[in-house]
């Protein structure tokens, strides 16, 4: 096994029996996760051949990863906003148990690991506890195989003492099999086996009382040491095959064997693949999607700000933009000279009618009057308003049947766009940043090892995602048609459709920037770099028409770009979805506006 150049798991010979507890020890950096994650299938050896419970790893069919082992990784890999309570049942139900099954296990590892009360959430807990429900999540389905990956670090020793002979109890009663890492050497000694690791070499293996007789000292440690300086000084690696013979610990071929690992050899075996298996194995399960599902209901049910931003953000930000833009001018100062003197003043009569909250009347007499208008600008402003409507009367008496093309506000223009730029890039970020914390925090790993494929995973998200988006819809919707009264002129079922799909759009990109990179930083950067190029490109500020045509060509493969048309299409011109940005439709119109002007 190898990343890159550097050799990680090297000429490493090793097997473990039924009914056996390994101790797997060696120093940090030694590869004994990566073996663990070899045997769980998130890993494969690139020489050599490892079966575990009689098929290789991800073999389709083999539920390994699955109910059939329990894992325990060195990071706490819990969901802190569920309870106690819910991480037996998110994993129970994983693993296809009954609800009498969860509550005995449930009540029985409680009691086993001296945990707080059940309906504690695991972010008031404090490490050690946290490590202790991360074990008890790997024990739940009673598996036959259990790896455990330094399950004792920060215990209690009393506790470790109660572990390790719970793990001994399991060994004897079930004939289960234990992988267990440790850096503490000598607790290890109660294991059946001992494998001493090193640079991804494996030292020696053997049981723990004929490692210290064989080599003549009275510590697993001053076995370790010494065999650390006969590798450093004669650069010789003793292999496990070596040692398996040297003790008589080969297998005979009639036991069971739930591990093998074995590297350089020649004649890998084949196993046969059962289709109705695999086929089994390639449908997702819904028992699986809807645990998901819970899960990301209950984490979000329990952070009540990321749920006021994900339903308040989008009416917040279509109530300023329908507020803020697009409205009349209120409030404008206009120099009024009256000197009508006569009886009755007729004019003042005139000036009553104006609309109070458009124009503030100010009474001047003509010198000042003159002077307002090279110092004030408003009134500059103002003509150039009128002059621009009677342009626009003018266009509309040109343009005849097509006048509407020419009278779309510009909060019409942008309000409804704005709609599904906000879905599109809720979901964006949504996706990203929860796909990348879970896989950071080893949330994803534990998923995939308990037999939760990422077909799975991937729909529970979009699920639930379209049911979030759905109430985002319907509330946006709401305050664009009742309360800011803009026009709809299409089918509001298309529209409802078209938003939905921006957010699967925008859940698709959310995934791929997950897949590029590793940390939350990274990712919200680059979703909030494409944001304003997009927003600029997508035609959703201004027709796309008018841009250069170097970036028009940019805008076009752009996910909002025609989806942006269509929506203005539908909600304007009543359009179905298959006439959009139809080239015969666009030449027929401009053929019959041609036809209509030349009368």
């Amino acid at each position: 096994m190898s990343y890159g150049k550097l050799n990680v798991l090297n000429n490493l010979h090793l097997t473990l029996l039924q009914g056996q507890i390994y101790g797997l020890l060696g120093p940090s950096g030694c590869g004994k996760t990566t073996f663990l994650r070899c045997a769980l299938g998130r890993l494969r050896i690139s020489k050599g051949t490892m079966t575990v419970l009689g098929k290789p790893p991800a073999f389709p069919g083999h539920e390994v990863p699955g109910r059939m082992v329990g894992y325990m990784p060195q990071e706490l890999a819990l969901y802190n906003e569920f309870s106690i309570k819910d991480t037996f049942w998110f994993f129970g139900r994983i693993h296809g148990l009954i609800r009498k099954d969860i509550e005995t296990r449930l009540s029985f590892l409680i009691n086993f690991l001296n945990l707080p009360d059940k309906n504690q959430l695991v972010k008031h807990l404090s490490g050690g506890q946290k490590r202790r429900i991360s074990l008890a999540a790997a024990l739940l389905q009673e598996p036959p195989l259990l790896l455990l990956d330094e399950p004792t670090v920060g215990v209690d020793p009393i506790l470790r003492a109660r572990i390790w002979q719970h793990l001994i109890n399991v060994v004897k009663d079930r004939k289960a099999s234990v992988i267990i890492t440790t850096h503490y050497i000598e607790e290890a000694s109660q294991a059946n086996m001992v494998g001493l690791m090193r640079d991804g070499n494996l030292l020696a293996e053997a049981a723990p009382d004929e490692l210290i007789r064989s080599h003549n000292v009275s510590t697993l440690e001053k076995v370790f040491l010494k065999l650390c300086h006969a590798s450093d000084q004669l650069s010789v690696k003793v292999t496990s095959v070596v040692c398996e013979r040297r003790n008589g610990n080969l297998p005979e071929k009639d036991e069971e064997i739930p591990i093998i690992l074995q590297e350089g050899v020649q004649n890998k075996p084949e196993f046969r693949m059962d289709c109705k298996l695999w086929m089994k194995s390639m449908l997702p399960k819904w028992r699986n999607i809807v645990a998901l599902m819970i899960k990301t209901f209950t984490r979000i049910r329990r952070m009540p700000g990321f749920l006021g931003f994900q339903f308040l953000l989008p009416v917040i930000q279509i109530s300023l933009l329908c507020l803020c833009i697009g409205g009349p001018p209120e409030n404008l100062p206009v120099a009024v000279v009256n000197n009508d003197t006569g009886q009755p003043a007729m004019s003042q009569t005139f000036l009553s009618h104006f609309d109070s909250n458009t124009i503030t009347q100010i009474h001047l007499n003509q010198s000042d009057a003159i002077k307002g208008v090279i110092d004030d600008p408003e009134i500059v402003i103002t003509i150039q308003l009128k002059l621009q409507e009677a342009l626009k009367g003018f266009v509309q008496d040109v343009l005849g049947k097509f006048a509407y093309l020419s009278s779309l506000p510009i909060k019409n223009f942008v309000s409804i766009d704005l709609n599904w730029n906000i879905a599109f890039f809720l979901a964006v970020g949504l996706t990203a940043l929860s796909f990348v914390i879970e896989r950071r925090e080893g949330l994803l790993d534990r998923c995939w090892i308990a037999g939760v494929s990422s077909l799975e995973i991937i729909l529970a998200h979009a699920v639930f995602h379209l049911l979030t988006m759905t109430i985002q819809t319907a509330l946006l919707l709401i305050f664009t048609f009742l309360v800011f009264k803009i026009p709809n002129e299409g089918n509001l079922f298309l529209i409802v459709i078209l938003i939905l799909m921006q957010g699967i759009t925008g859940m698709s990109l959310g995934l791929v920037i997950a897949a590029v990179f590793d940390d939350e930083q990274s990712a919200a950067q680059v979703a909030l770099g494409i944001f304003y190029p997009n927003i600029v490109l997508s035609g959703i500020l201004w027709p796309i028409e008018s841009i250069p045509y170097v970036l028009r060509c940019f805008s076009l493969i752009l996910p909002q770009t025609y989806a942006a048309e269509a929506l203005r299409g539908v909600l304007y011109r009543a359009l179905s979805v298959c006439l959009i940005r139809d080239d015969t439709l666009d030449s027929k119109m401009c053929s019959e506006f041609k036809d209509t002007t030349m009368k």
